[in-house]
Parts: structure tokens; C-alpha cells; sequence
């Protein structure tokens, strides 16, 4: 009994050491500081945990209603506990998880375990001892006892996943032009037979771009007749516009060529 309370102590003891893949294997896209129109969780509040069949299209669905990501989590391994996936929003003060996971085999693990190992030998007897002053007779008895270390080897099953989390919070800015933009693939520059232009990534909902139909994966090539020809000439043109201008947005879908203008 007392083997077998040691034994079961000894697994809950290494079972409670194991980190959480969604903290070890965390990666920040934020910086240290975030500004004052991030909203993000609240002392008491619980962060919202949505499972994903589709991790792309829902990140997108999530970017598209305004909000930001402050990073990720990949990993494979047993499957983690939701609280986990929580607790480390909680720490990040995300408003919102987006989680995963996908089995993709078992592993057989064996661990040894080494437990302590004790045997007491008892023994008894009698003893005489001879003097000048005569003879005396007594008896004895007494324990020894041995010391050492026995290793049980534990054999369990353990069904493995990929497994992945992202965090969010919100923007509360109401957009000027609405959309994010990545630069172009080669197998997207090999598509339009041209080098210069962005790929549109997120169209933000209820913003100028996205009632003037403004499409994800449009390319943007020109902005008021002025070539876009990489992401920092995007990012330099998108600081210099105002709301209430009137712009227009060149790009190309599908192969077409088309001006598009959009009511800032």
C-alpha cells in the first residue's frame, strides 16, 4: 500500500510539473507597450475561447472586424487543456483566443521511476563472556537495516496533436481606409507578369474600402494614379490621407485590371 501511494504521488508530482505548450511555445507579434485604443481584458473578465475547424479563414473573419494579434502558440503534443489556453489570455490580457488541434499519432512512452527501496533484517541470539570474576550470560537482539533504490519502469500511450492558439484584443479606432495589405508572393508576381504592387490581406468591415468593394486578395497596383510598387509605399501613402477625400484605388482581380473610387 504504502509502494503504491508513493508511486501515485509520484505521478501526480511529474504530471504537475509540465508546462503549458501555450505558454512555453509563445510567440509575440505586439509590442511591449500597447496604445491607449487597444481594448483588452478587464480584471474579472473571462477571455472568449473560439474552436476553429479552419485557423486561416477564421483569423481572417476575427482581423476583419477590427481585431489585432498580439500572438501565437504552435506546438505538438498531448492534447492541453482549455484552461490553459485561457490562462495565458488572462496574462496577455486578450479579449479573445482562437485554438486548434489536429491528431496526428500515438507514441508509446516509457519512463523509468526511481523509488526508494528498504529491507530490515532482524536477528537474536545469545552471548557469554569469560572473566577473572567468573562467568556471565545475556542475550541480544537488533535490526539492520539496508538503503537503496529499485526502478519501476512506467510504460503509458500518449495520442499526440498539432495544436496552435492565437490572441487577440480589439480596436476601437473607426477605420479612414479599411484595409492591410502583405507584399506580393513570387507565385503571385508570376501570376500578373509584373514585380510592383501589394496584395491585399484583410478588408476591414464597415469601412470605406469595404462598402466600395474593395476585395481581399485584390492586388493594389495604384492609389490616386500614383504607383504602389511595395508595403512601404502603401504604408507612406495611407498616413497622408484624410477622412472625406475621395480616392482612387487601382488594382487588379482576377487578372482585370479596374479603378475603384472610395469615399474616405
Amino acid at each position: 500500500m504504502k509502494k503504491t501511494a508513493l508511486l501515485a504521488a509520484l505521478i501526480l508530482s511529474l504530471t504537475g510539473c509540465a508546462t503549458s505548450g501555450y505558454n512555453k511555445f509563445y510567440h509575440s507579434n505586439a509590442p511591449e507597450v500597447l496604445p491607449s485604443f487597444v481594448e483588452t481584458l478587464k480584471e474579472g473578465q473571462e477571455p472568449r475561447v473560439i474552436n476553429s475547424s479552419n485557423l486561416d479563414e477564421d483569423r481572417y473573419s476575427l482581423l476583419a472586424k477590427g481585431y489585432l494579434q498580439l500572438g501565437y502558440a504552435s506546438f505538438n503534443g498531448k492534447l492541453e487543456d482549455i484552461e490553459n489556453a485561457k490562462a495565458k489570455a488572462k496574462e496577455l490580457k486578450a479579449t479573445t483566443v482562437l485554438i486548434a488541434n489536429k491528431f496526428t499519432d500515438s507514441q508509446t512512452v516509457t519512463t523509468p521511476l526511481f523509488l526508494p527501496n528498504n529491507q530490515t533484517t532482524y536477528s537474536s541470539g545469545t552471548a557469554s563472556a569469560y572473566g577473572s570474576g567468573g562467568s556471565a550470560y545475556g542475550s541480544y537482539s537488533g535490526t539492520s537495516t539496508t538503503y537503496g533504490t529499485q526502478v519501476v519502469p512506467m510504460t503509458s500511450t500518449v495520442r499526440r496533436y498539432d495544436q496552435a492558439a492565437l490572441f487577440f484584443v480589439k480596436d476601437t479606432r473607426k477605420p479612414k481606409f479599411g484595409v492591410s495589405a502583405i507584399p506580393l508572393t513570387a507565385e503571385k508576381r508570376e501570376q500578373i507578369k509584373r514585380n510592383t504592387g501589394v496584395l491585399i490581406s484583410v478588408v476591414r468591415e464597415d469601412s470605406p474600402a469595404f462598402f466600395a468593394n474593395i476585395m481581399r486578395n485584390d492586388i493594389l497596383i495604384k492609389l490616386n494614379n500614383q504607383e504602389v510598387r511595395n508595403i512601404k509605399e502603401f504604408s507612406e501613402f495611407a498616413k497622408k490621407v484624410d477622412k472625406g477625400d475621395l480616392m482612387t484605388v487601382t488594382i487588379i482581380r482576377k487578372g482585370e485590371e479596374m479603378d475603384i473610387d472610395v469615399q474616405l
